[in-house]
């Protein structure tokens, strides 16, 4: 029993020099050696002395009484100075554990209260720039009569019920069945919106049916009304499946999901569809593509490119079906590099050559309104070259990423892939096609939510269990902490990463002609009609987040599930604000680039045509 208890005093011993550096040198033994009880005690400011003192004695008293066992005289009373040294060394492990204790819990409260004040003026001062981006752009869509429903003051059931949501998921987080349990809270959000939205496309059918005067005007205004329903409807499905393919969280993750049960019919219905994923992503990649206006060598190149990449994919899922024991051989790492490489110059071709391909004109072109067929209104071509190029690298985007995810996601998560990807692009053509139900503050915050109910749909949650580790190492070589836990972020961050990425091709759809009033257009407006709130709105949504979370976890920090829930939460939620700040430094800087060639290439040829003039 002294030995037990000796060597468990060496382990805290051990603790206690980690955190204390001077322990057990010369100089405090000789700071202690001549104080007796009452004073080693009575010390409250210098916790190495008192800390020593016990060890020093208990082990003092050990080593006596182990010299003195060899004296039979001393065999026969050594029960009393037994208990004396297991109480020495009870009175040692109590006080290092406790001051151990106290070292990895104890904070200091100030500092931290000086953090959370920060964190909560960084997050009123987003509020004030969304309210004055509110003001600016609204003020200018007023100008335009297609837009005044949506400028209009009036609350609607959408934005009431998005404000709404913010406020739910904020309170949840303060429950620790709600933070084990998160999917579900984002589940619901996600189909409650859409549910609404349907509501709205099916009130604008009725409506649009009695105020039409032609039939050719009705039919035509129907059929993007059937449009916007199904695609509506397709979201909620996919996002049906999302929701009962993986029983995330940590109540009922044993009951039977479809993960499972395509796991109990084997492994060669998974990797089918795995490769019907691939397929139809490509097909659908292609097709909408395809669909951009200015058509050029550039989105063949793209196309090509992209069918190439996923042509890798489908290589490695076929080699690896047939490697069922070595599933990362050196052929398959040379495989997934060479798609690292070809994906990445890709997109950063496209990026760089995309502003720079379509062509510029100066001439103003008239169309009719969809809103009405007698006005005529005028679209600046400088605006056409703009969204054709965030159209294309949005795309180039999406699709990339969706291939980098079908390469190294597990195969059981494949499907949800495309479910997510197919979420996004129906939600972007319900919005594109939508004119005034519906403010853009509403549309940013709905791909976000489909983001984060993503983000669940793959199997993640709150728990750090959940973390994918073995996708991290596909195409490495030689083990890489930096690329490996770049990879990991990317399939953790799959979902959130994506809906920022689909933002772009977003951007490029919505109704930009409010500040096509003139030949010269004003740069900073554009930015700021384009990419003001895609930019402003995820980084106040997790800012909300991360700001009362640190709060809940501040006023936690004496709870029973500090450590297992709330602690692992903190991270996952810092996690998520590192996403937040590559998809929103992507998003603005592809903005910036964009509008900067675009107009760089109008003012040149401008100059070159006033020089014809006067010549």
């Amino acid at each position: 029993m002294l030995r037990a208890l000796q060597l468990n005093s060496w382990q805290l011993l051990r603790l206690l020099q980690a955190h204390l550096p001077g322990f057990l040198c010369s100089n405090l033994l000789y700071r202690i050696s001549g104080k007796t009880d009452s004073q080693v005690n009575g010390i409250t400011n210098n916790t190495q002395e008192r800390l020593y003192y016990l060890f020093s004695k208990a082990s003092a008293a050990h080593k006596l009484w182990e010299q003195q066992q060899q004296s039979s005289d001393y065999m026969i009373n050594n029960t009393d100075d037994f208990k004396v040294i297991i109480t020495l060394y009870y009175d040692f492990l109590r006080s290092a554990s406790e001051w151990l204790s106290h070292k990895a819990t104890d904070k200091p409260f100030n500092l931290l209260l000086c953090g959370v004040a920060i964190m909560v003026t960084s997050c009123l001062l987003l509020l004030k720039l969304l309210s004055c981006v509110f003001k600016e752009v609204f003020s200018r869509q007023k100008q335009s009569p297609s837009l005044v429903k949506e400028c209009s003051d009036s609350w609607h059931l959408d934005e009431l019920f998005v404000a709404l949501a913010v406020l739910i998921h904020a309170i949840s987080l303060n429950s620790s069945s709600m933070v084990e349990e998160e999917q579900y809270t984002w589940h619901f959000l996600v189909s409650t919106l859409y549910l609404i939205f349907l509501l709205t496309a099916v009130q604008s059918l009725f409506n649009k049916r009695s105020d039409v005067t032609t039939r050719e005007f009705a039919e035509l205004k129907i059929m993007k009304d059937y449009q916007q329903i199904l695609s509506i409807i397709i979201v909620l499905i996919c996002g049906r499946l999302l929701r009962g393919w993986h029983q995330g969280g940590v109540n009922w993750v044993d009951l039977p999901d479809i993960s499972k049960w395509l796991e109990q019919v084997g492994v060669p219905f998974i990797k089918s569809l795995q490769i019907f994923s691939l397929i139809f992503l490509m097909v659908l990649a292609s097709y909408f593509i395809g669909l951009i206006r200015s058509r050029t060598v550039l989105v063949d190149l793209i196309i090509v490119a992209l069918l190439a990449s996923g042509l890798l994919v489908c290589f490695r899922i076929v080699e690896n079906w047939s490697q069922s024991e070595v599933s990362d051989s050196h052929s398959s790492n040379s495989v997934a590099q060479i798609f690292y490489l070809i994906t990445s110059v890709t997109v950063a071709i496209t990026v760089l050559s995309a502003p720079w391909i379509p062509p510029v004109q100066l001439k103003i072109q008239h169309v009719k309104d969809s809103d009405s067929r007698s006005s005529n209104i005028s679209i600046d071509p400088i605006l056409v070259g703009i969204n054709d190029s965030m159209y294309l690298i949005g795309m180039a985007y999406a699709a990339s990423w969706c291939l980098l995810q079908l390469l190294i996601q597990q195969p059981i998560n494949s499907i949800p892939v495309l479910l997510i990807f197919s979420q996004l692009i129906a939600s972007i053509i319900y919005f594109s096609a939508d004119r005034s139900c519906h403010r853009q503050w509403v549309e940013v915050i709905a791909i976000y939510f489909l983001g984060m109910a993503g983000h669940f749909g793959l199997g993640n949650s709150n728990s750090l269990a959940t973390i994918d580790v073995a996708g991290a190492y596909i195409g490495i070589s030689s083990h890489s902490t930096i690329v490996s836990g770049v990879l990991m972020f990317f399939i953790t961050y799959a979902s959130p990463i994506l809906s920022f990425l689909s933002m772009v091709m977003y951007i490029s759809l919505k109704n930009t002609r409010h500040v096509s009033s003139t030949n010269y257009l004003d740069l900073g407006c554009i930015l700021q009609t384009m990419i003001g709130f895609p930019c402003l709105l995820p980084l106040i949504l997790n800012s909300i987040v991360l700001t009362t979370f640190t709060i809940v976890l501040l006023l936690m920090r004496d709870h029973l599930f500090i450590w297992s829930v709330f602690s692992p939460k903190y991270v996952y939620t810092c996690a998520t604000t590192l996403s937040v700040y590559v998809g929103v430094l992507i998003i603005a800087m592809t903005g910036v680039y964009v509008c900067a060639v675009v107009s760089f290439r109008a003012k040149a040829l401008r100059l070159k045509n006033c020089m014809k003039d006067s010549s």
